[in-house]
């Protein structure tokens, strides 16, 4: 990815159409068989290396400004977290869909 980073119109207007079809609960091979592949995925580890993995994060990026800096107004996205078992529970953007789940429905 170069930056600044803008995806082809095709990308979004996919998300955007296929977004009815995932939720809380939807699993990562529905997630990505409704957007493609994701941008970014990581393991969510706290800090203390004694507790276990909370879950992880898939990332579909649509606009970003520069590499290693989020701009949470600026950069366009949508973020789905999923618990230890691979299923989302919360489903943030900040490109016009309303938000699925939340961070209380973490475990």
């Amino acid at each position: 990815m170069t930056f600044p980073y803008t995806a082809p119109d095709a990308k979004l207007r996919r998300a955007k159409e296929n977004y009815s079809r995932i939720g809380v609960g939807s699993s990562k091979k529905e997630i990505v068989e409704a957007f493609g592949p994701p941008d970014y995925e990581r393991e969510m580890v706290p800090k203390e290396p004694w507790r276990p993995c909370i879950g992880y994060e898939l990332y579909y990026a649509f606009s970003m400004l520069e590499a290693g800096n989020d701009n949470e107004i600026q950069d366009k996205r949508i973020e789905i977290f999923l618990n230890v078992d691979g299923r989302a529970h919360w489903i943030a953007n900040n490109v016009g869909l309303p938000e699925k789940g939340g961070p209380a429905q973490h475990p």
